[in-house]
């Protein structure tokens, strides 16, 4: 068999999509702008756990072997904490995000600033006590060799606080 032929064959069909309508339209086309010169707004944030209803047990819980009580006794503790966690949450969130508006205004007001850092800075805070606070009633669910095991192994970078 001669390559000759099929090469020529190859050749024609390669030259009739060179010129082919689809092949120039394509070498019009405009360039697109880089991707960081691209104004689109950013992706939504994942949707976390809180947001579909329920607050998942913290990371130290994880290792441990909780039987069906304990289990709905966190459940029960994380749900009726969840609302005063998300108001405080929503709380620091807004008035770090009118702080942000505020330094970008044109009429900046130090006071209002310093309102507005102390609101975030209170919130925070009772965040920050309501997770030490339901830490301490989750510990206290726990059996004595629960709590030992908790106290000698070393909580691993992944079991941090939420």
């Amino acid at each position: 068999m001669n390559p000759t032929p099929r090469l020529a064959s190859y050749s024609i069909a390669l030259a009739i999509l060179a010129l082919s309508p689809a092949a120039q339209a394509y070498r019009e086309m405009p360039e697109l702008p880089p991707q960081e010169h691209c104004h689109l707004p950013p992706p939504p944030p994942p949707v976390m756990p809180q947001a579909l209803g329920f607050l998942p047990p913290p990371p130290f819980l994880h290792r441990l072997k909780l039987d069906e009580a304990q289990q709905d006794q966190v459940f029960a503790l994380l749900h009726a904490q969840a609302p005063k966690q998300r108001a405080a949450a929503k709380a620091a969130g807004a008035a770090l995000e009118r702080l942000r508006k505020l330094s970008a205004s044109a009429h900046y007001d130090a006071a209002r600033a310093q309102q507005l850092a102390a609101a975030h800075g209170q919130a925070s805070g009772e965040l920050a006590l309501l997770h030490a606070e339901a830490d301490s009633k989750l510990r206290a669910l726990l059996t004595a060799e629960q709590r030992a095991m908790l106290d000698t192994e070393p909580a691993k970078p992944a079991e941090t606080r939420r």
